[in-house]
């Protein structure tokens, strides 16, 4: 199977999952919170999301795949949100939680379209959307 993505994006999505963890290391959740809330949606540009999307997340999976650590679904989704809206596609991280069984999980969405691994995003109680 052909990849969606060149060697440069590859590299962009493991440098970002590096400065996710920096900031959840040694900020916390709260620096990564702020540093994804405070990265501007450049306007204009993109007319087709959902392709630079699909090109996004594939070289975040790429990357995540090869990380030297495990890529949990916060890091994971804060590293694809700040690509994409660097890329002018206006993404949003959004975070959720479910009580019983309690499981809290954090996903991407542009307009519409969720990221690939959300199967069914009504199961959660959204409690922030960044």
């Amino acid at each position: 199977m052909r990849r969606r993505y060149g060697w440069g994006d590859l590299c962009a999505a493991y440098a970002m999952l590096i400065v996710t963890q920096l900031l959840l290391a040694f900020g916390g959740f709260g620096a990564l919170y702020r540093f994804v809330r405070n990265l501007p949606v450049r306007r204009g540009g993109l007319r087709r999301w959902d392709e630079e999307m699909a090109r996004v997340m594939a070289a975040v999976d790429g990357a995540a795949h090869s990380y030297f650590r495990r890529v949990r679904c916060l890091q994971h989704s804060a590293a694809a949100v700040c690509l994409l809206r660097l890329r002018r596609v206006p993404a949003s991280l959004v975070i959720g939680v479910r009580t019983r069984p309690f499981l809290a999980h954090a996903w991407v969405e542009v307009g519409d379209a969720l990221e690939a691994g959300v199967k069914d995003k009504s199961r959660f109680a959204i409690i922030d959307r960044i």
